[in-house]
């Protein structure tokens, strides 16, 4: 699935979003990848091992690109005859060897990914360099403007995504941002269908973009602070931080997930006055983290209500960033008590 077609529109804040072909396949030259290697696997890379990591490259990508069992059977037996040692062979697999030269702006997304649709808006920084891993912030804005009466149309939507991103990018050059296109029926979960409408476009976004998988952070307000709580819950490899403002999990299957979050910063805040979402819904998940003693960072704030402040965003974009995930921790906790077994077999193959 990695490689499927990409369709990417390219949006600005004041014209109507229209289809736009990006290039999909711009090979990575040999020392380019050499480059790319050496930055992934540090101390591990040797320059002899050079070929090797060339031709099983090329093998990953056939595998991944391949329709039926017998030619990904095909792929991985040649990777084993190339014979580079398995735990380099994994930690290339997050290397494309075809990412495109992406230039600055936003980007919408509309793809058919395996049986999945996948939407999303992607701003890329001016000083995007595919040859650079790039921290990625994954936004999830609420519903509020997109059920005001009349609905905003989809030119209208683009405009309001683009804007955001165009802003965030402006305060934030350092790093690429992603916003899930909101499904007002599913929101973001936590039915299957919600959660993968953001899980897959991360997921999905790293086929495009060199991501730093130390570097992703997930922020949502409101509404969008419990998905933020519940999908760190259910997918905590995937983020070094969250961000929920003003949100919660308040059901137990959630909290018994609590434990996941061992290698997850959580930097939470919440008003004392709120009248929308109680600000206990932080407080019990605050107190359940300590009897886990997994850090936390929690501000509380008095007589402010459900809208953080402009420096409070700030203070919590900066503390949120400011962690790096450990790709290859000494502990991981999972615990779960899904009664699906699709669900755990996710959880399983993410330990």
């Amino acid at each position: 699935m990695r490689w499927l077609c990409l369709f990417l529109l390219l949006l600005t804040p004041v014209v109507s979003a229209q289809p736009t072909s990006v290039p999909t396949s711009q090979p990575l030259l040999r020392e380019q990848l050499s480059f790319l290697y050496e930055d992934e696997l540090g101390t591990g890379f040797r320059n002899e091992d050079l070929d090797k990591l060339l031709s099983t490259q090329d093998q990953l990508e056939r595998y991944f690109a391949a329709t039926s069992a017998a030619d990904r059977a095909a792929a991985v037996a040649e990777i084993r005859r190339i014979g580079l040692e398995e735990s380099l062979v994994g930690r290339i697999c997050r290397i494309h060897a075809d990412w495109p030269v992406m230039k600055g702006g936003v980007y919408y997304i509309n793809e058919k990914v395996g049986p999945h649709n996948v939407h999303y808006f992607l701003g890329v920084p001016d000083s995007y360099d595919r040859l650079k891993k790039w921290p990625l912030v994954v936004r999830l804005p609420t519903a509020t403007v997109f059920v005001t009466e009349p609905k905003p149309d989809a030119d209208q939507v683009a405009k309001i995504y683009s804007d955001w991103i165009l802003a965030e990018l402006a305060a934030h050059p350092d790093a690429v941002v992603l916003m899930p296109l909101l499904n007002l029926d599913e929101l973001y979960g936590p039915s299957y269908a919600g959660m993968n409408s953001v899980m897959k476009p991360i997921q999905h976004a790293a086929s495009r973009i060199n991501i730093d998988p130390a570097k992703v952070y997930l922020i949502g307000h409101g509404m969008s602070a419990h998905a933020v709580w519940n999908l760190a819950l259910h997918y905590p490899t995937y983020f070094a931080a969250i961000n929920p403002l003003a949100g919660g999990a308040s059901a137990a299957w959630q909290r018994l997930r609590v434990m996941n979050l061992r290698n997850v910063l959580p930097v939470i805040w919440h008003d004392a006055s709120e009248k929308v979402i109680k600000v206990d819904s932080s407080r019990q998940l605050v107190q359940i983290l300590k009897r886990f003693t997994i850090p936390a960072n929690y501000e509380e704030t008095n007589d402010i209500g459900h809208d953080p402040t402009p420096e409070i965003l700030q203070r919590c974009y900066i503390r949120t960033r400011s962690k790096t995930r450990e790709l290859y921790p000494k502990q991981i906790s999972l615990q779960s008590n899904r009664l699906d077994t699709l669900f755990n077999r996710i959880d399983w193959l993410q330990v």
